[in-house]
């Protein structure tokens, strides 16, 4: 029988109408976004980054005709958006599958035992 990975002791310590005394879950979570927060957070992080914020500044400066080369249309942003839409992708897939790795380590077997009861060798 191959050993459990995670191992841990019962709450046993405290009675169960003592809920401030409890143990917090054992529950692993890795991930960066959930649904609601991917967008912000993702967007915060990419134009946190040097290039991506001077490429953004550069293409809002190109909206204005009177110091632009493109004559005010914006050009700039079309690679912009192409670049970090491909990062945010690679952002979702590794995050998916962060995940994906999380839920099977916490629906692994686990032994759990009560206090003492455990010998470690």
């Amino acid at each position: 029988m191959e050993p459990p990975r995670r191992i841990f002791e019962i709450n046993t310590v405290f009675r169960k109408n003592q809920r401030e005394r409890r143990f917090r879950t054992n529950r692993i979570s890795t991930t960066k976004y959930n649904c609601l927060t991917f967008l912000p957070k993702d967007l915060f992080f990419q134009f946190s980054k040097m290039a991506n914020f001077y490429f953004l500044l550069l293409a809002c400066m190109e909206l204005i005709p009177q110091i632009s080369d493109s004559g005010g249309s914006p050009v700039m942003f079309m690679p912009l958006i192409f670049v970090v839409s491909v990062s945010m992708l690679k952002d979702a897939l590794e995050d998916y599958k962060r995940g994906k790795q999380d839920n099977e380590e916490n629906n692994r077997t686990t032994l759990a035992c009560a206090r003492g009861d455990l010998e470690f060798r």
